[in-house]
């Protein structure tokens, strides 16, 4: 006797999954397709499981060969369901095989041996028999628990080996998948007669569509794909090196969010996307954001007559709650012929140039390719490695010291940031602070800093040093929980925050009524403050004179031109600012001169070449803890 009491609500939650699927816009690629199929499979394993099992226990009132068709049916896709995971999974560690290859051949083969058993059950009753006794298992009959075990075991193989391909939130998603299934393997094994492993594969579903499927992930709020979107699609079409793309961006998107007001600009996002995907239905569309767009077809797309013909629209105004919208917008393309980049390379150098042109005066309608220049290539592998160390927290510290002029010891540090590129080589900051800011990456990258100095410092001995200093970017001084985050990591590590300098540019002096406020409210907490690279910027020293700096540094720049062409300029600044109790800094000390004129003039503390460059915090603790 089988009980149903689970078969039911899993096919009506199937058919919620199926609907939810289909009535969102469903990115052309293979992940989605052999979802679609699982879905599909897994009702219909559902459906013949209830016929078959129906018949087996009425089989009396059947012909027999009814009763062997609905079971061999059963079979035929219980087993297609394993293989169906597997190669999702195989999907997911981007290890899926083409069609015609061997590895294809090699990984079906035991699938389809236990197909031919299923199939030739019907006249040798290998798998199962149907007499005039009712249905009987076959002498084969464990060849579908062999075939699933191969396959899972095969998946957890293939997920070990291909681990650091995935992010931690997808090893724990395709893991967990796997093991879900083989619960509910072991499940079935002990209790054959509930119909219950349908429901491990409905949590198995559950978790695929949650992790990999949500279309959140891949659509925007204005009906459009999303710029992970493109990512994938791009995998996909790469690999089969037949792809053009049209990219279009608004000029000067910022300013006209200024004019025309945030809600009116998002409205006339919305009516472009609207109008891109009416007109062109069949070529995938993505919203890249801050106002820059993507339609992506095979090689022989005519990218010349789509951007004639959407630039003739942009020459009427886009009408938004009431206002007309008179927008202009700049083309590039880039075709699966530019260069041998993988599909990573071709949406980062396609982002980086639509909003560069997006902001540069380019004039005409003309359509532009996408130069995949040695400054580009570069600009890619830096926005490659700070995603990376952004993701991974993997931001590397160096440490300069800080001499004391007078004595010569080291009395503190520069915490300075730096990355690793693909082949472990350094990326300095200057390649990519300026990113970092731009799309908001700075604060995580600068907590990140802090609370790797912080980490260093609680477990070293730090009395030999009276401070380090830690930089803090004009963004990170916009932020709100600036002052939250920063106590909370210095608390986490027991580190007082007079032992850390946070060190600000004028550049960062320019919002000053949100500066003053952070500042204060962190000296408050116990935090001092330097102004770095003093004499690079606004020198604004009445603002300087309302701030609770307790320390100037010396811009390199103005250093090594007083040192060139000496005058009383420098020596007074420096004595005005002592007398207003700032210690002062000199960078760029590279010779013996340069450090006996500043220490000459009155500076405190010296930083350069010429004492050490950056270096790792190891080597920083060997030589000078």
């Amino acid at each position: 006797m089988f009980h149903f009491d689970f078969t039911f609500p899993s096919i009506l939650i199937l058919l919620i999954f199926l609907y939810f699927f289909l009535s969102e816009p469903r990115l052309p690629v293979r992940k989605n397709r052999l979802f679609f199929l699982l879905v599909l499979v897994e009702l219909l394993v559902l459906l013949f499981d209830i016929l078959s099992s129906n018949a087996d226990m009425n089989y009396q009132d059947l012909p027999i060969w009814l009763t062997a068709v609905l079971n061999m049916a059963y079979f035929v896709f219980f087993l297609a369901r394993i293989l169906l995971y597997f190669f999702y999974t195989l999907n997911i560690l981007r290890r899926f095989p083409d069609v015609r290859s061997p590895a294809m051949l090699l990984y079906s083969s035991v699938f389809f041996l236990s197909e031919l058993l299923v199939l030739s059950s019907f006249w040798t009753g290998a798998v199962f028999l149907i007499d005039q006794n009712g249905y009987h298992r076959g002498p084969f009959y464990n060849i579908i628990y062999v075939c699933f075990f191969f396959y899972l075991l095969l998946s957890f193989l293939f997920i070990f080996l291909e681990r650091k391909k995935l992010s931690r939130r997808d090893q724990i998603s395709i893991i967990g998948c796997n093991v879900i299934l083989l619960c509910g393997y072991i499940v079935r094994m002990l209790m054959p007669q509930y119909l219950v492993l349908n429901v491990f594969y409905l949590m198995a579903l559950l978790v695929i569509f949650i992790s990999f499927e949500n279309p959140a992930v891949y659509t925007t709020s204005y009906g459009s794909f999303s710029f992970p979107a493109l990512r994938e699609y791009l995998e996909e079409r790469v690999e089969k090196g037949d792809f053009r793309v049209l990219g279009f961006a608004l000029r000067n998107y910022s300013d006209a969010r200024e004019i025309y007001g945030i809600k009116q600009m998002e409205q006339g996002i919305r009516l472009i996307c609207s109008y891109i995907k009416k007109t062109y239905p069949s070529l995938p569309f993505f919203y890249l954001r801050s106002g820059c767009f993507a339609l992506v077809g095979p090689e022989k797309m005519d990218v010349r007559k789509l951007a004639d013909d959407i630039s003739a629209r942009f020459h009427r105004p886009w009408v938004a709650d009431e206002t007309e919208l008179y927008l202009n917008a700049v083309f590039l393309q880039m075709s699966s012929t530019a260069g041998s980049l993988d599909a990573d390379q071709v949406v980062e150098s396609l982002a980086l140039s639509l909003f560069d042109i997006g902001q540069r005066d380019v004039t005409g309608d003309g359509l532009l390719d996408l130069d995949l220049s040695t400054l580009l290539r570069h600009e890619i592998a830096v926005k490659r490695a700070l995603d990376h160390a952004v993701e991974t927290g993997s931001v590397d510290v160096f440490l300069q010291p800080i001499m004391d002029a007078q004595t010569g010891a080291v009395i503190g540090a520069e915490a300075l940031a730096r990355l690793r590129g693909d082949q472990g080589s350094l990326i300095f900051p200057n390649d990519f602070i300026g990113l970092a800011e731009k799309n908001g990456q700075i604060i995580r990258l600068g907590e990140q800093v802090l609370e790797k100095v912080c980490r260093f410092f609680s477990e070293h001995d730090r009395r030999q040093l009276q401070w380090v200093n830690v930089n803090l970017s004009p963004i990170q001084c916009m932020n709100p929980e600036l002052r939250t985050r920063f106590v909370d990591i210095l608390s986490r590590y027991r580190v007082p925050p007079p032992f850390i300098h946070l060190e600000i540019t004028e550049a960062s002096m320019i919002d000053y009524t949100v500066l003053t406020e952070q500042m204060n409210e962190l000296r408050n907490r116990g935090f001092c403050f330097v102004l770095d690279d003093y004499g690079s910027g606004y020198s604004n020293l009445s603002r300087l004179q309302r701030l609770p700096f307790t320390g100037i540094k010396l811009d390199m720049e103005i250093v090594r031109a007083h040192c060139k062409d000496p005058n009383p300029v420098l020596p007074t600044l420096v004595r005005v600012f002592r007398e207003r109790g700032l210690s002062i800094t000199a960078e760029g000390i590279e010779t013996d001169a340069v450090a006996e004129e500043m220490t000459a003039i009155g500076c405190d503390y010296l930083q350069g070449y010429l004492f050490s460059r950056p270096v790792p915090m190891d080597e920083f603790r060997q030589k000078y803890l």
